[in-house]
């Protein structure tokens, strides 16, 4: 995704916020739930005031992923990429704010279920921009294995680029029809990390072919 595009998406999405925010304020208690445990029980809140800011201060930080994207000493395709996994952070980011408002005004709502849905499948969309990724250290299953090899690099993002869209696909819809969150948000913590255990196993086998 080019800059100007991104910029233009980010600069839609930080509205969005900025709009969902100032329609729900007059309603919201002075707390809002900000973290839930394995099982879906809220486990922390922040002052409404605190916590709005918050989400606007780092769907900001998120875009400046963008205009940094373009002074980085990283292959162009990289740039690029990085420019489109900005959009999708900064997309998941106004789900959890809007998702974190919807709580705070229908209290009796499963919300750490529908965050997981929304996780899984931030993580679909993410699984493609993992396909043809070039090595670099700005973005992608970064490992000390990864990053020492072309080859292993490129395997592992072969493999992580699957691994996420049937995964997160698969993860959403255990999510949606019911299974238990720890058994879902582990299903989500081995997504994550299988990659990395990838990138080990493609390491160990490029140096037996060597030898």
């Amino acid at each position: 995704m080019k800059t100007a595009t991104a910029l233009l998406f980010s600069a839609l999405l930080w509205c969005l916020a900025a709009g969902v925010i100032l329609w729900a304020r007059p309603h919201l208690p002075p707390k809002l739930p900000i973290h839930w445990n394995m099982r879906g029980e809220i486990d922390g809140w922040a002052s409404t005031g605190t916590a709005l800011a918050g989400g606007l201060l780092v769907l900001a930080l998120a875009t400046l992923l963008i205009p940094l994207s373009a002074r980085l000493s990283a292959p162009a395709e990289a740039r690029l990429r990085l420019n489109a996994v900005s959009i999708l952070l900064q997309g998941l980011f106004v789900f959890i704010l809007a998702l974190t408002l919807f709580t705070a005004l229908r209290p009796q709502f499963e919300v750490f279920r529908t965050l997981l849905v929304g996780m899984f499948l931030f993580f679909a969309a993410l699984g493609p921009a993992m396909r043809g990724l070039p090595r670099n250290r700005w973005m992608g299953v970064r490992t000390p294995w990864s990053l020492a090899s072309d080859a292993v690099w490129q395997r592992t993002h072969e493999a992580a680029a699957k691994i996420f869209l049937i995964g997160g696909l698969l993860g959403a819809a255990l999510a949606a029809l019911g299974a238990l969150p720890i058994f879902v948000f582990l299903w989500l913590l081995a997504m994550v990390f299988w990659p990395c255990a990838l990138s080990y196993s493609y390491s160990k086998s490029a140096d037996s072919m060597q030898s």
